[in-house]
């Protein structure tokens, strides 16, 4: 395998050679393995090999991506959208900052977990929270707001969900 993206530079490239590996076996002995199932496995080689408790998305994006669109994906239910990127009057620019990334030996899975154990500090006293998307910042700030550091780790997801989401609207509305 062979690229031009610097190596570490938090492209998900690993991700993405995940997901080449499990297509191209697929291919190369008709599997028959459908494109939702090489994620999964993508995701657990990802986790199991590596050692990065990661979620599902940059699989799924190297598996499902659709050239001029974005996906509006539903990490949980799998459920998405494909919405249609204007790139006209937009330059994307990626910089190599020198600084490099190994998920696997970060703070990512510390990180993970206390998201987890802000998402308990909840399921507590409302037991339909069942992740941070189900979490609103009042709840972070009735029900986790004394442990700090959980309570930043879990607003920062909060907030992204919801400029996602946000964006989401205005990108469906240009359509």
């Amino acid at each position: 395998m062979d690229g031009d993206v610097p190596v570490g530079a938090g492209m998900a490239s690993s991700a993405a050679i995940e997901c080449a590996t499990v297509f191209s076996l697929n291919e190369l002995f008709g599997l028959n393995i459908d494109k939702l199932e090489m994620v999964k496995i993508a995701q657990l080689a990802e986790q199991e090999f590596v050692g990065l408790q990661c979620g599902n998305m940059d699989m799924f994006t190297s598996i499902f991506g659709k050239k001029d669109h974005v996906i509006c994906l539903d990490c949980r239910s799998f459920e998405y959208e494909y919405l249609p990127f204007r790139q006209e009057g937009i330059k994307i620019v990626l910089l190599d900052t020198s600084i490099k990334h190994s998920l696997a030996s970060s703070e990512y899975n510390t990180r993970r977990r206390q998201c987890e154990e802000g998402v308990g500090l909840i399921r507590e006293h409302l037991p339909h929270v069942q992740s941070l998307r189900d979490v609103s910042t009042e709840m972070l700030d009735t029900y986790v707001a004394h442990n700090k550091t959980v309570y930043n780790r879990c607003r920062f997801v909060v907030e992204e969900i919801d400029r996602l989401l946000a964006a989401a609207v205005i990108c469906s509305a240009t359509i």
